[in-house]
């Protein structure tokens, strides 16, 4: 049906590899970037803007999400320090849904691409939707499947005085941050390379297919229809991904 060359395939894999290195140094930039305002907002101030029982701390977290302009990969860094502050479980729920979906270069295409009116309805329906699961995923005590480690602040093996027999030299604070920021990336690398099973496996084949099927028909085509088709599609892409992902941890095969 398609005509794939070996120059294609280079291509893909140019991108792949492009791609992989970008995120990893993306996650690695936010996460460091966390533990730098981690030094100076203390955790109170966090709990208490963020509760899950003031009411209002879910729609704060939410516009919260709406102004951070990242992807899932670089949220879920933001994601552990709002863990380490201890902020509400529910609000924690509705930044990690409205991050990826209403981050300004979305509405911005939306805006452009569709016009207010619908960029509007669209931000009304993510937020409506990130707020109503975080605060029933709150109320269904999905908090209890948060690992403990995750509230705590990864540490540095030490050695003090026993490796070569002098005093241990304290290290200076934005190693510390490093240190951290390092050791969060290998405890996460494991789950990126294996964090799903054969559901979301399956789930994102399929999703993906329709995405290359899309845009291979865009460049044959070519036409501002096929080019609409396409970016509609992208942004229903996340959304079910997301689903399929939940679907899939809690109905393992």
């Amino acid at each position: 049906m398609f005509n794939i060359n070996s120059e294609m395939a280079w291509q893909a894999l140019n991108m792949f590899g492009f791609l992989a290195v970008e995120l990893t140094l993306l996650f690695l930039a936010i996460s460091y970037l966390v533990g730098v305002l981690q030094l100076y907002i203390p955790p109170q101030k966090i709990q208490r803007i963020l509760s899950a029982k003031n009411g209002s701390g879910y729609i704060v977290a939410g516009f919260l999400g709406a102004i951070t302009p990242f992807c899932s990969c670089s949220t879920i860094p933001f994601l552990k320090g709002l863990l380490r502050a201890r902020a509400g479980f529910g609000t924690m729920m509705v930044f990690l849904f409205a991050s990826p979906l209403l981050n300004p270069i979305i509405i911005g295409l939306f805006a452009v691409t569709f016009g207010w009116k619908v960029s509007v309805f669209y931000f009304a329906i993510a937020m409506g939707v990130s707020v109503v699961a975080g605060y029933l995923l709150e109320k269904l005590g999905f908090e209890k499947y948060v690992k403990a480690e995750s509230y705590l602040e990864p540490e540095a093996k030490k050695c003090g005085s026993s490796c070569s027999g002098k005093p241990a030299v304290e290290r200076n604070k934005w190693l510390k941050i490093w240190d951290s920021t390092w050791l969060d990336f290998k405890k996460v690398l494991p789950y990126l390379i294996g964090m799903s099973g054969l559901i979301y496996l399956i789930g994102a084949c399929v999703l993906n297919a329709v995405f290359i099927y899309k845009a291979v028909k865009l460049k044959i085509a070519g036409n501002d229809e096929t080019a609409m088709d396409l970016f509609r599609f992208s942004i229903i892409h996340l959304m079910v991904l997301f689903v399929v992902l939940f679907i899939d941890k809690w109905l393992p095969l």
